[in-house]
Formats: C-alpha cells, structure tokens, sequence
C-alpha cells in the first residue's frame, strides 16, 4: 500500500484513474450497504462510507480528542480527528461539535452527544482529502451526519430552502450584520458546511434566518470575514440570482 500511495501521488494521471475506480467501487458498496441519505433528490454519504473510501487509499481516522463544553445554557461536545495514511502521519483533520440546542440531540444522554461529535469530525476530516472521490462518485461531498436527523426523517423539512426563504437571508443580513451579498454567501455556506445553497434545506434556511433575525452572527464567520475580504456586491443584486452560488 506504501509503494502505490507514494505512485499515485507522484503521478497525477495515475491519481485520477484511481480515484475513478474507488468511486466506481464505492457507488456499488454504497448501494448494497445503504450508506448514504437523499435529501432534495441529491445523495449524501454516511460515515460508513467515508471510512470505506478512505480504506481504498489506506487511510484512517483517529479521534485525537474530546472535550465537554458549555456555551451559556447549552451542552455538549467538542471533538478533533485526524485523518492518517499508512506510515502514521496526518493528511487531514477537523472539528466538530454535537450540543442539545440541536432538535434531535434535546434530553439525549451525554454519551450519546460525544459519540456523535467524533462522528461528525471523522467525516469532517476524511471529507477534507476525499471529497474529490466522493464526488467522481455522484455524491454530495458534505458528510450526511452534518445534516439534521430531524432533517432526514422528515420529507418536508429536507426539502429546498424556497426563494422567500433565500431571500429573506440575504436581507435580515443587510439589516442587522450589514452584511453585503458576498459577505452572506460565504458565512451561510461555511456555518452550514455547504457548497452550494441548492443544498440548502427548508429546516437549515429557518435556523440560518432565525439567528441573523437575532442579530447573532454564524459561528466564527466573522473572524474569517476581517482575513478573506469580499468584493464590492450589492444585495439586492444577489437576491436576484439563480439559487445556484
């Protein structure tokens, strides 16, 4: 596996007829397993998966800690994982968190809400470096544990968010984080981890205009906002456009 890891790394061409044939692979495995979830008529991949296709390339994931936190009255926890190759050395990583202001995880057991927390970051890292074969396969590159269980079991809620709802974002983001169109695009898409708000849910669309209806900004989005910089857009502009950003 050392040899064919330091080959295929080596030889881009050579990279990218594996990765076609782990996504081949990986469609049947999925289908016979039922590892992945549909929501909006696009797929998305459950963590089984992702520890499957990583195998293909002789990766692991190693939960490299976990830790309980408290943010005001909410609960939880907060783990990182590590994504390793065959010789032991990190190739990729990531956070993630599972608290009980989400629906689905209120009045659960602790244990419960770690579990999912290294869960979620697993996914998280392995998608860091295998997106690409993820989505040669036909997949949505964002991990289906990132995505509400409520969402999943619910037809309604998993469903697109409307127009309105897309437009109401864009507008209470002007007005209450004067946040310009470009601004809105990359914190929505980076708080919900998505790449295209046509994968946007009806149920995610509520949570993102209830928070910014509150004046509360996305995470840490801010921080990345004063780094990236964003070109001058108006949103009104935005609002205008095909959902597909």
């Amino acid at each position: 596996m050392e040899t064919q890891e330091l080959q295929i790394m080596d030889q881009p061409k050579d990279m990218i007829q594996f990765g076609k044939n782990a996504a081949q692979e990986l469609v049947a495995l999925v289908k016979q397993n039922n590892w992945s979830v549909n929501i909006s008529g696009h797929d998305y991949l459950r963590f089984e998966a992702w520890q499957t296709v990583g195998r293909f390339f002789g990766y692991t994931i190693k939960t490299k800690s976990t830790k309980y936190v408290e943010i005001g009255t909410t609960k939880g926890f907060e783990a990182t994982s590590v994504v390793l190759n065959s010789k032991s050395k990190e190739v990729g990583g990531a956070e993630a968190l599972c608290l009980d202001d989400e629906n689905n995880w209120k009045g659960k057991p602790l244990f419960s809400l770690k579990s999912m927390a290294q869960t979620r970051s697993g996914a998280k890292a392995l998608r860091q470096v295998l997106a690409w074969v993820v989505v040669l396969a036909g997949f949505k590159p964002t991990p289906a544990e990132e995505v509400s269980e409520q969402v999943l079991n619910n037809p309604i809620l998993a469903a697109g968010a409307s127009e309105k709802q897309i437009h109401a974002i864009f507008a209470i983001a002007k007005d209450k984080l004067s946040w310009e169109s470009e601004e809105t695009k990359f914190n929505v898409k980076e708080y919900l981890n998505i790449e295209s708000f046509n994968e946007m849910t009806k149920q995610q669309a509520s949570d993102v205009i209830g928070k910014l209806s509150n004046g509360e900004d996305l995470g840490n989005t801010s921080e990345l906002n004063s780094v990236v910089g964003y070109p001058e857009d108006r949103a009104e502009d935005a609002i205008g456009e095909d959902v597909n950003f």
